[in-house]
């Protein structure tokens, strides 16, 4: 295909028939949705079903969401919502009038938005994000009347409560995006007072405030979260039975938003979105409510299934680097079912404070027949257990003893071991490298209290023959922080070596998020980004960049212009829906006069849904179905796994994060990033790097962390990550970090990421990180951030400048020009086009390749 004389490429189908690869990736999809659905209520076998008349309501039946907005968009085929799914499954939906009246407020509500929005300046970039931090609400719908209830003719009714958000903002507590509506409460009571069962679905990328426990009056409870493309089909099969639930919570659910330590001050709460101060420390999530005894809703790990599982402790190991348990996992039950079994430590109370508990593995079974059993095998590397000392810039083990303990969730666990450490111990000398400003003035542990409750359980163990064994002589490493080597290959070398200035700093930067509206060379439509493509006859390939981390977003259609304009069938992310008609008219593909090429994208649960399956094997399969998808249509970048923690359940970008926890979202995102990595030159990129906890004014946000809770909570999934999965890249956030942005911090991206972890990828920016009054491009070679993304032309001048003025070493240039050409002559662009000893030209594809 070819525009001006110019050749480019796509992976896009002339036809829009379903490929075998998506309609395996759709199989996939469902069983990933089975499996990340949580059971939080299930009161007199309520479920499961027989399929049947059934009442269905609210704004999730017919309106279910499958993601949330901005990056995380996926454009998929199609989407099974909840009242389809259930009709698949063999219901009949008797309440067709209320889901009618829905729609017609839905529709109404989408109308009055648009106009709202009709005067929008599409040529200020400002006034398109504002559209997007301000998406529409779902409406509530009418109240149940006696007409419905009388009409649906069954004694069982599902309740779907919906929300919806995404990047750019924070969820609001005076708007009733956490808590139920009024509406919704009295449809609630209404139900429960005129039916006999009653089921509520949560179908939000977060947990929600549901009101006081006794006044939630429903026989079952489902946390549907957000499953993408297969979910109303999966959720039929759980209703019913088909599937038994396996899913557990990612994190805490709390009764009320007032018991969130610090909960107050999050994001606009406090009026100064500019300062996030982690006061929590390390108490996050699970680590402050089993520290500080406050009740929760429902704790971390939790989630109920239709059969019942006994877990035996058989016997534990020590070895020099690390300490195991085997546990025996029976299915007691009546029903088919997989357990998720989750070892846990409690350190003990020394210098430090510890947390009570901390999650250090965990493993899920296979299914398991009723009777049957499966041996599995936990271990931690000391590592682990170790505790960051600021003051010493240390990794140690402090002296005293070690409670191990498995379960199923935080709450429900039994002492399968001790360990005791008769001296502390270093593991790690390093350096002190993102500290804070100021002293933080953090929560501090009950240590008195909690050593109590570990001595009690220590005495009980004791007498019970729990096995105890001593932690061996472990030797010290320290950090050798040195600048960076020139370490290439060859080929890497003789590419370097040709290019000019100008060359290398176009290595650097990318090509402008205008690629994105045009197909040129590699054309990935509707991709968010791209890198140079004026360097091919130095065999240098362009390649594609796109958002996750739920799928692809790419167009699923689109159609080039003779001038090489890109137009979509529909535009790629929600909000530009509500742009002015004008815009939408001079963007959208025309079918009666543009040949249209599909690109048809698997939409998978949003990352928060993936992790709660805690089945690292169904997310490595999920992951290599990306990493297919990125090959069909030539994407060499998946801008994903998001890997920030769920600090705050306000946090608009809740349902992309894996977990409240670091060992989850890195072991998660660690097989994600392997599935996606085993497809030769498709590559991740985890992202944001680091503590992007807030949405609202997160260009000029400074999240103010002390070292320890840096390190032990909001680093450490990100170190999981890179030391065991090996990500080709990672992303900076856009906040800063203690006074200095992330794009620019050297002593973040080049010590601690390159020196401490090992980590050898390129590291890129967020989009226009570097705008005017934000991160600086120049600092952000010196820092060791490679790519500049999206790309600007001032960027690539002012870089140019500082070489001449001599702000920026050629060595730090080079380097990181020599990064990102070894990514992208072993991409997998490269290996299609760029095949070694051919001729160093761009040829266009042939027909029967």
């Amino acid at each position: 295909m070819f525009f001006k004389g110019r050749p480019y490429i796509t992976g896009a189908l002339p036809s829009p028939e379903p490929t075998i690869q998506e309609l395996e990736h759709r199989q996939i999809a469902y069983q990933a949705a089975c499996e990340g659905i949580v059971l939080l209520e299930n009161h007199n076998q309520t479920l499961p079903l027989q399929p049947g008349r059934i009442a269905l309501y609210g704004s999730g039946a017919s309106r279910t969401v499958k993601g949330g907005t901005g990056s995380g968009e996926v454009n998929e085929r199609y989407t099974v919502n909840i009242l389809q799914g259930l009709e698949n499954a063999g219901f009949t939906i008797s309440t067709k009038r209320w889901i009618e009246d829905f729609e017609k407020e839905y529709h109404q509500s989408r109308v009055d938005y648009a106009l709202k929005k009709a005067k929008t300046n599409v040529l200020d970039p400002t006034a398109i994000i504002d559209v997007m931090k301000d998406p529409p609400m779902l409406p509530s719908g009418r109240l149940i009347d006696e007409k419905d209830i009388l009409d649906s003719k069954t004694d069982t009714a599902i309740y779907v409560v919906a929300r919806q958000a995404g990047e750019g903002t924070d969820k609001k507590l005076d708007n009733e995006e956490f808590h139920l509506t009024w509406t919704e409460k009295e449809n609630l009571h209404i139900l429960a007072r005129n039916y006999a069962h009653t089921i509520l679905v949560i179908n939000s990328g977060s947990q929600m405030d549901l009101g006081k426990p006794e006044d939630l009056q429903v026989g079952a409870l489902l946390y549907y979260c957000q499953q993408g493309e297969e979910g109303g089909n999966a959720l039929a099969d759980l209703l019913t039975g088909k599937v038994t639930p396996s899913a557990k919570l990612t994190g805490t659910w709390l009764n009320a938003y007032e018991d969130l330590p610090f909960g107050e001050e999050y994001s606009y709460l406090n009026g100064d979105t500019h300062h996030a101060i982690y006061k929590e420390g390390i108490f996050v999530g699970y680590r402050y409510f089993d520290t500080f005894e406050v009740p929760c809703r429902y704790p971390f790990g939790y989630g109920l299934s239709y059969t019942d599982f006994e877990i035996d402790c058989l016997e534990m190991n020590v070895f020099q680097k690390k300490v195991q348990i085997r546990v025996r996992v029976t299915n007691t039950g009546t029903r088919p079912g997989k357990e998720v079994v989750q070892f846990y430590v409690s350190c003990p109370q020394g210098n430090l404070d510890k947390e009570y508990q901390r999650l250090v593995d965990f493993v899920k079974t296979r299914t398991l027949e009723p009777g049957e059993s499966q041996i599995l095998l936990l271990q931690a590397p000391f590592k682990q257990l170790a505790s960051y000392h600021t003051r010493k810039a240390a990794w140690i083990l402090e002296e005293g003893t070690y409670v191990l303990r498995v379960g199923n969730c935080s709450a429900h666990t039994q002492v399968g071991g001790l360990l005791i450490n008769e001296k502390t111990q270093t593991l790690i000398n390093g350096r002190n490298l993102c500290m804070a400003k100021e002293p933080v003035t953090e929560l501090f542990a009950p240590k008195e209290k909690v050593q109590a409750r570990l001595n009690r359980q220590i005495l009980e163990a004791r007498k019970e023959g729990v096995p105890t064994m001593l932690v061996p002589a472990l030797p010290a490493r320290g950090i050798c922080y040195h600048r960076p080597k020139m370490d290439f290959g060859a080929d890497v070398m003789k590419i370097l070596n040709s290019l000019s200035v100008k060359e290398k700093i176009e290595v650097l930067v990318g090509a402008g998020y205008e690629t994105s509206l045009q197909a040129k060379y590699i054309a990935s439509f509707a991709s968010v980004g791209k890198t140079t493509d004026k360097l091919w006859k130095k065999k240098i390939p362009g390649v594609n960049l796109s958002d996750g981390p739920a799928g692809l977003r790419i167009a699923r259609a689109a159609a080039v212009r003779k001038n090489g304009l890109l137009k979509t069938s529909e535009f790629t992310m929600s909000f530009m829906e509500f742009l002015p008609e004008a815009f939408k008219s001079f963007m959208l593909v025309n079918p009666k006069k543009d040949k249209v090429l599909y690109q048809h994208v698997t939409a998978f649960p949003v990352g928060c849904a993936l992790a709660q399956s805690w089945n690292q094997a169904l997310c490595h399969q999920v992951g290599r179905a990306l990493g297919g998808e990125m090959n069909a249509y030539l994407v060499t970048y998946w801008l994903a796994p998001a890997m920030n923690i769920q600090k705050n359940p306000l946090c608009g970008r809740n349902f992309e994060y894996y977990s409240e926890d670091p060992i989850v979202s890195g072991k998660i995102a660690s097989a994600v990033v392997k599935g996606v990595q085993t497809i030769p030159g498709t590559y991740a990129v985890i992202k944001h790097f680091v503590a992007n906890n807030q949405e609202s004014d997160r260009t000029q946000s400074d999240s103010i962390v002390d070292e320890r809770p840096l390190r032990e909570i909001y680093c450490l999934g990100f170190q999981y990550c890179v030391q065991d999965a090996h990500p080709a890249a990672v992303m900076s956030s856009y906040n800063r970090l203690n006074g200095l942005y992330t794009a620019n911090d050297r002593q973040l991206l080049t010590d601690l990421l390159r020196a401490e972890w090992g980590f050898d990828g390129i590291v890129m920016t967020d989009w226009y990180a570097t705008g005017k009054g934000l991160a600086s491009n120049v600092d952000c070679i010196k820092a060791g951030n490679d790519l500049i993304m999206p790309g600007t032309w001032p960027a690539k001048q002012q870089i140019y400048k500082a070489l001449k003025e001599h702000r920026l070493s050629d060595y730090d240039l080079r380097l990181s020009a020599a990064r990102v050409i070894d990514e992208l002559i072993h991409s997998n662009v490269a290996r299609r086009f760029l095949a070694e000893n051919k001729e160093s030209r761009f040829e266009p594809l042939r027909k029967d390749q």
